[in-house]
Formats: structure tokens, C-alpha cells, sequence
């Protein structure tokens, strides 16, 4: 799998605070891309790794949460692990930290969505989640005219990085 790195402030490990492991996907369907509304923030879709959870059983865990949909690793290609060095991100619980999220993105042909086999955490129904396609133009330009929302900018950024690695496959 290739890798990818970006740490713009040069963080060492031992600046490091916290550590997560984040599996993503892209599910494309002719010329469109699913994406998942959460909250003020767009994301590919997918999440965290739990605990002892190979990345392989994360993603098929995932999309089935959040699609309803069931698919196999076979119907699933690597495209690269991105690791993201990020300084000062501001957390959910209102702290601020350095941290490294190492996210393995794969990419596969969205299969549709079967909203009664969805099951999403508490966190994402009350954060409004929800999916659509989009178009990659459309898409990239709603990551440009996003919120100055820090977070968000660190999953725009994250997702921008992912598409461009996609095109150019």
C-alpha cells in the first residue's frame, strides 16, 4: 500500500498526544462519490478502528453501519494510508491536542444503501448524519467553501488528498 505523509509543523513522536487508526472509503458509482454529512463536517465513509480490529474488518464494519449495505474485502482495493500529523486539533471534548490519525483508504463501487439495516452510534443520529453522491467537481467545491471550523479543515484536507490519489489511479 502506498503511503502518504503530511506533518507541515514537523511534529515528533513525542509530541505526540494521541493516536488513532481510522479506516475510509470511496464508493463510486458512474461519475459520483458517497459521501457522509456529519455535523458541519463532509467525510468519506467510514470511522475508527476498535479495539484489536484488524483494518479489514473495520472497513467492512463500517460501511455496513453506515450503508446497510454488506461487502466483501474482495469487492475493495487498497488506494494508500495517509499518515496526518495534526497540531493544536481541537477534540470533541473541547481540548486541544497533537495527534497522528493514520487512515487506510480503500476504494470499491457503491452497491446503494439500505436505509433499514443502517445502524448508527447515538453521536451520529444526534449530528444529523446522513449519505448522498456527489459529483467530484461538486465535491471538491464544497471542500473549498467549507467552514474555518478546525476540524472540518482537517477532514477537507484529508478527503481532498484522498480524491486527488483516487483520480490519479
Amino acid at each position: 500500500m502506498d503511503n502518504l505523509i503530511i506533518n507541515d509543523f514537523d511534529l515528533e513522536d513525542y509530541e505526540i498526544d494521541s493516536r488513532k487508526t481510522k479506516v475510509r472509503a470511496l464508493l463510486i458509482h458512474n461519475d459520483k462519490i458517497l459521501v457522509s454529512n456529519y455535523g458541519t463536517a463532509v467525510l468519506l465513509p467510514g470511522g475508527k478502528l476498535d479495539l484489536g480490529e484488524t483494518k479489514e474488518d473495520a472497513i467492512i464494519r463500517e460501511l455496513s453501519e453506515e450503508t446497510g449495505i454488506e461487502y466483501n474485502l474482495s469487492e475493495l482495493k487498497e488506494l494508500f494510508l495517509l499518515e496526518y500529523y495534526q497540531k493544536q486539533y481541537h477534540t470533541r471534548h473541547n481540548t486541544i491536542e497533537n495527534r497522528l490519525i493514520k487512515t487506510y483508504f480503500y476504494y470499491g463501487h457503491f452497491k446503494g444503501i439500505n436505509n433499514n439495516n443502517i445502524k448508527l452510534s447515538e453521536r451520529e443520529i444526534e449530528g444529523n448524519f446522513h449519505l448522498e453522491l456527489m459529483t467530484f467537481p461538486d465535491l471538491q467545491r464544497r471542500i473549498i467553501e467549507t467552514s474555518n471550523d478546525p476540524r472540518d479543515i482537517y477532514f477537507n484536507r484529508e478527503m481532498d488528498v484522498a480524491i486527488k490519489r483516487y483520480l490519479k489511479k
